[in-house]
């Protein structure tokens, strides 16, 4: 967010390509976090569904992610 806040628009195509690139970079990081909390979810809702004894607990998080 405060990466997002401080942009200053490239000048040159030096200075283009090297945004560009870190946008792909941002864009590749983004979808793999992405992976990873479904995953993480899936999980949550398989230990919630043993009927875990952190059910409630892990319920909460679960909805917190998925939001």
């Amino acid at each position: 967010e405060s990466a997002l806040a401080h942009v200053e628009l490239p000048t040159t195509v030096e200075t283009v390509e090297a945004a560009i690139k870190k946008h792909k970079d941002f864009t590749t990081t983004m979808e793999l976090n992405l992976h990873r909390i479904k995953a993480v979810i899936e999980a949550g809702e398989s230990l919630i569904s043993q009927n875990n004894i952190y059910s409630e607990r892990i319920r909460e998080r679960v909805d917190l992610l998925a939001n």
